[in-house]
């Protein structure tokens, strides 16, 4: 009876396994297995989630890759970019960079100093908060101008409305 039960618990964990690698992109890049001295032959394994689910790229040695490759597989690329990976894809970038900045005739790019009178954009903190002071800004003339004439109205009615009128809301 125990081996049974070894047996169906032996795959049940299986059939997990099965199923967790079709949620995961196992990428093999080049560099040291852990940081380890001397491991470059086994490289860098990451273990990325996949958008969805599916036996796509589940393997992925991306060691040899040229950059022909990186539109061949944009799963793959996409993920990595996302999750903030790009570094693995430096060895297939760098020299590419390097060979179209070989190509270009010189003078083609043109790097110009920043001046001090130069101001960078806001950022979109700062123009939210400008665009809320604005706002508040044109509320307070709203406060100012003079309300119309009451309209005739029993005690309680006015007692109500002259406490909401009163009461002043900040956000």
């Amino acid at each position: 009876m125990k081996k049974v039960i070894k047996f169906f618990v032996f795959v049940i964990l299986a059939i997990g396994w099965v199923v967790a690698t079709r949620a995961v992109h196992i990428v093999r890049a080049p560099g040291l297995l852990a940081g380890f001295s001397k491991t470059e032959f086994a490289g860098q394994w990451l273990i990325i989630p996949k958008e969805k689910m599916g036996w796509d790229y589940t393997f992925v040695d991306i060691t040899k890759w040229t950059p022909s490759d990186i539109p061949a597989h944009p799963a793959v690329v996409e993920r990595l970019t996302e999750l903030g990976r790009k570094d693995v894809l430096n060895h297939i970038l760098e020299p590419a960079i390097a060979e179209a900045e070989n190509k270009l005739p010189p003078g083609a790019i043109e790097v110009k100093a920043v001046s001090e009178e130069v101001q960078p954009e806001p950022s979109p903190a700062k123009r939210a908060k400008a665009t809320l002071e604005g706002k508040s800004k044109s509320a307070s003339e709203v406060k100012s101008k003079p309300k119309p004439a009451p309209v005739e109205t029993s005690e309680t009615e006015t007692e109500e409305s002259t406490k909401t009128d009163n009461e002043t809301f900040d956000f």
